[in-house]
């Protein structure tokens, strides 16, 4: 008999996610995986915290399936959407991870890590209007000590310096709003 056999169903969630609190990842996952290898309906929100774990993990083809089958059952959830975004950025798919991030903003157009993330895309792809806007929207609209706001700020003196040197290079830069 293993130890977790003792356990129901909720009360493998709740220790999952206090162990999840704890930084406890091995222990989290262990419960979690026992959970969706239970019989019966999965409980959604492990599919959530299952995605969550595999992407902290930097498992991340997992992060993905998990982050999609729990948005096939709650298409409309901020977070999860954010972070599938964040998953396809880290997999190397900008446009992907775009795609989600302006699903979030239209849902939630001040959300902080959409706007930052979507600002450097834009600045990673050579648009520096773009990118300044989203910046522009995110200083605008998010308390000035949100660690968004201040990432916001150096990402915004790096997308100056970009301008700056365009323009002593002579080139046509995509000028700041």
């Amino acid at each position: 008999m293993d130890a977790l056999d003792v356990f129901d169903m909720e009360e493998l969630m709740a220790l999952a996610q206090r162990d999840l609190n704890s930084d406890r990842l091995d222990a989290a996952l262990a419960k979690l995986k026992r959970v969706l290898a239970m019989e019966g309906p999965i409980p959604v929100m492990a599919l959530s915290m299952v995605a969550r774990l595999y992407a902290q993990l930097g498992l991340l083809e997992r992060a993905l399936d998990y982050f999609t089958q729990y948005l096939s059952h709650r298409p409309g959830a901020l977070e999860e959407t954010f972070q599938l975004g964040m998953v396809h950025y880290d997999l190397g798919q900008p446009r992907e991870a775009g795609q989600y991030w302006q699903v979030v903003l239209e849902q939630a157009p001040a959300h902080p890590p959409a706007l930052f993330y979507s600002a450097l895309l834009a600045s990673q792809a050579g648009d520096l209007s773009q990118a300044n806007t989203w910046l522009d929207k995110l200083i605008a609209n998010v308390a000035p000590d949100n660690l968004y706001v201040l990432r916001a700020n150096e990402l915004r003196d790096q997308v100056n310096h970009q301008v700056a040197l365009l323009n002593q290079l002579g080139d046509e830069p995509t000028l700041p709003n």
